[in-house]
């Protein structure tokens, strides 16, 4: 929730990033953060276990069997509504906001899908704002955001070549936390939907 933001992930992330990755530059991106120490390990573990904010990934890959005539990106924005819906059965909340990384890849094309949208709770329209930032700003929410969508696609390559186990970074961001607060999906196979 926006009220929670600073103290579960502004400061928090701040303080790990200053005290425990002082030789990497931000913005922090996913990518970057290979060949860790013990100490760093137990820092991202910590802030992901003891920090109680929504995780929301669905993934898709080109192994997913797609029988209708939808494109992947809407399904994707389809699957992230739903996600948000799941999740807001525990909230409070009257508005949302999506901020996705300005960029020229496939974040774009779900923005788009997205426009225009919103969803129903408890009789009540809730309206949904969607926004672009750059990963220069170095805003923690993007950063962290950028870990967790980087962790569930590697979590899926994974799965895809032959590996049953969850990969340590997926638990500890998706697994070792209250599951009210956590959303993954992998979509696999995507079929008309059965009418009622």
């Amino acid at each position: 929730m926006a009220r929670d933001y600073q103290k579960l992930i502004k400061e928090p992330w701040e303080f790990m990033c200053r005290n425990f990755f002082p030789e990497l530059q931000r913005p922090l991106h996913a990518a970057e953060l290979r060949n860790l120490s013990t100490e760093q390990i137990n820092a991202l573990n910590y802030f992901f276990t003891n920090y109680g904010f929504f995780r929301i990934a669905s993934t898709a890959s080109i192994k997913s069997i797609k029988k209708i005539d939808n494109n992947f990106i809407e399904v994707i924005g389809a699957s992230l509504l739903n996600s948000i819906c799941d999740i807001a059965q525990w909230t409070d909340l009257e508005r949302v906001f999506i901020i996705f990384e300005n960029s020229d890849r496939i974040e774009m094309k779900v923005l788009q899908s997205l426009s225009n949208k919103k969803f129903i709770r408890a009789n009540k329209d809730i309206n949904i704002d969607l926004g672009l930032m750059p990963k220069s700003a170095c805003f923690p929410a993007l950063e962290v955001a950028d870990l967790i969508v980087h962790t569930a696609g590697t979590q899926v390559r994974s799965r895809i070549s032959g590996n049953k186990k969850f990969k340590q970074d997926f638990e500890i961001i998706f697994k070792n936390v209250d599951q009210r607060f956590v959303s993954f999906k992998e979509i696999t196979e995507i079929n008309e939907a059965k009418k009622a």
